[in-house]
């Protein structure tokens, strides 16, 4: 099954959408763009099913009146969908890895929201590994996953190299000068692709317009 994630240029380059069983990963940057996109996607994927979030962050977060808010502007009855969004924190990476676990006994479609950052802030390296290896337990055993995360200076999430292994699909994102880039940098049936759109923060982009060059984002 095909599950839209009310994005045009987001299903597009995934070939019109998400297929349950599968692990997706957004990394980006700046962090705000990446929410944005939380706030975006979640609603649409409550369409389909149940969603549980795991947001490894001691504060921010899943905004309901955002939810609220896109959910009119996507045609979404907010109240279809409101007790289908399920929101679990991870205060540390310790955390993160232990509610990993719990969601292999979850049903539906699980969210994974800034996996790495308590372990990135702290500098412990370790964590990094064992955060990786659970995501890839839920990946073993089948289930639905979608990865929100953040990029490095080098272009890579953070992660390391053994969870940019994991997921099936990455897509990254930078904004600058007004412009997105959306990249599909990995894919399991699908070229590289990429969109450099008009982007105003906040706003979601649902209807597919012109894209632009990469020009207008280099300044050449």
């Amino acid at each position: 099954m095909k599950i839209s994630t009310g994005l045009w240029y987001i299903d597009h380059l995934l070939k019109e959408g998400i297929k349950t069983g599968y692990t997706y990963e957004i990394a980006g940057y700046p962090w705000d763009i990446i929410k944005d996109h939380i706030h975006y996607i979640i609603p649409n994927l409550a369409r389909y099913d149940k969603i549980t979030v795991l947001y490894g962050q001691y504060f921010d977060g899943i905004n309901p009146y955002k939810i609220t808010l896109y959910s009119r502007i996507f045609n979404i009855e907010y109240k279809k969908i409101k007790d289908k969004i399920r929101v679990i924190r991870g205060f540390k990476g310790e955390d993160y890895i232990d509610g990993v676990k719990r969601l292999e006994n979850i049903d539906g479609i699980l969210v994974l929201i800034d996996p790495y950052l308590h372990a990135y802030m702290t500098n412990n390296k370790k964590l990094f590994g064992g955060i990786a290896s659970r995501i890839y337990m839920l990946k073993r055993i089948g289930k639905t996953i979608f990865i929100f995360n953040r990029l490095l200076s080098d272009g890579k999430p953070l992660g390391g190299e053994f969870h940019r292994h994991i997921a099936d699909y990455i897509i990254t994102m930078k904004y600058h000068r007004n412009k997105l880039l959306v990249e599909l940098v990995k894919a399991l049936d699908t070229p590289y692709r990429k969109y450099l759109l008009d982007y105003v923060k906040g706003v979601p982009q649902t209807r597919k317009i012109i894209q632009h060059t990469i020009l207008e984002w280099t300044g050449g």
